[in-house]
């Protein structure tokens, strides 16, 4: 890894780390791994249910991978001041990487953390409320009645928020889909963040299933992406039934651009990098202004680094270039574009024949530097690419 890719990924780590501090105030490597794609929350609860697959077999990503960017989270956790706990015992088998295992059994906190709440000195209270916390994650309705009724008991000016959530769970019959989404959005997301905190995936995971399940079921092929199964799906962190919600869909989602956006994301947050990578290029050859759109919006947390930065140095480029011409750029600019899309294969085949030209000289070029015809064909396609590829073999670059 090039030191400019280890101090992006670097800063990607911190990024990630930071975002589940503010968010919850601890570090859970579960919830890190799920932040960062390297496990289906599918998966994940199944595993948490005691299903019979260890976590580490159902990684997204290599072991190695996994540890490595723990450790680095963790030093930078502690590096803040947060302390090492163990986590409770809960769950099927970690894995058989011991380091995985240990990793995955700590938890880090700042030093002396009690749950939120000014008005709370009763230790009952707060024993409660980590129980009723549990519970609203669980959607376990019989014990979270027990548990409100004792807290009411016991500090009353909190029940009304837990309570809230609770009566949330099973949504109003005469909610339309669009309004359980606003509902969940707006509402239940934000409380649930404040009042239970690394509980709240927990509790509104189930919500958005139950919301992608209706959503199929009542307007797979919505206009409103937002009311598309695959918002939910992605808001329930079920990737895999996120992409199939497109690909499955009898919408054909390679006419719309935002789908293939939306897949795209998906893909990367699976870590698929190699099929993300596909579907962007293919956007900028089939719909430029929605990849170029894209582009512009792309995150510090999305997983193909490479294109954050990129695209700004092709912006920058002069002369400059058509976003159909930012495939071929990227042949020089990032090595694994040429093994992640050969010109031989769509989406390739599906862009104009100029374009194709251009990619696959430069592409054969790279192979073949001495080629007089591949020289001569990129030449005529985009003189500039030739001329960008010729300095960097003169520096010995490829």
């Amino acid at each position: 890894m090039s030191p400019a890719a280890a101090d992006a990924y670097a800063a990607e780590i911190h990024a990630v780390t930071d975002r589940l501090l503010l968010e919850h105030g601890e570090f859970d490597p579960f919830e890190f791994l799920l932040r960062r794609g390297w496990l289906d929350y599918a998966d994940f609860s199944a595993w948490q249910r005691g299903a019979p697959v260890s976590l580490q077999a159902v990684l997204q990503t290599p072991v190695d991978t996994a540890i490595a960017a723990l450790e680095r989270a963790q030093r930078y956790a502690r590096a803040q001041g947060l302390q090492l706990e163990r986590r409770p015992a809960g769950g099927g088998e970690i894995g058989r990487d011991p380091h995985f295992a240990l990793l995955c059994s700590s938890l880090l906190k700042r030093p002396g953390d009690r749950p939120q709440g000014d008005l709370f000195q009763d230790s009952a209270a707060l024993f409660t409320l980590d129980a009723l916390r549990a519970a609203l994650a669980r959607h376990d309705h019989a014990a979270i009645a027990a548990l409100l009724s004792r807290l009411q008991r016991e500090a009353p000016r909190e029940v009304p928020g837990y309570a809230a959530l609770h009566a949330a769970i099973d949504g109003d019959p005469a909610q339309t889909a669009a309004q359980r989404r606003l509902q969940i959005e707006q509402q239940l997301a934000p409380a649930a963040q404040r009042l239970l905190g690394p509980a709240a995936r927990g509790y509104l995971a189930p919500l958005w299933i139950a919301l992608a399940q209706r959503l199929t079921r009542e307007s797979p092929d919505a206009d409103d992406l937002q009311l598309h199964p695959s918002h939910a799906w992605m808001a329930a962190g079920h990737w895999r039934d996120a992409a199939a919600s497109i690909t499955a869909s009898s919408r054909d989602w390679t006419r719309a651009p935002a789908l293939i956006t939306r897949l795209a994301l998906i893909q990367a947050r699976q870590h698929r990098l190699a099929e993300s990578r596909r579907l962007r290029m293919r956007l900028c050859w089939q719909f430029p202004d929605a990849a170029s759109a894209m582009f512009d919006r792309l995150g510090a947390d999305d997983p193909d680094s490479a294109l954050l930065r990129r695209w700004p140095e092709f912006q920058r480029a002069e002369p400059a270039l058509p976003v159909s011409r930012f495939p071929a750029w990227l042949l020089l600019a990032d090595p694994r574009q040429r093994d992640w899309l050969p010109p031989d294969q769509p989406p390739v085949t599906l862009a104009s024949d100029d374009d194709q030209a251009c990619y696959r000289a430069l592409h054969r070029l790279l192979g073949a530097p001495d080629d007089l015809d591949a020289r001569r064909a990129l030449k005529a396609a985009q003189p500039e690419l030739l001329q960008a590829f010729l300095g960097l073999r003169a520096r010995g670059a490829v």
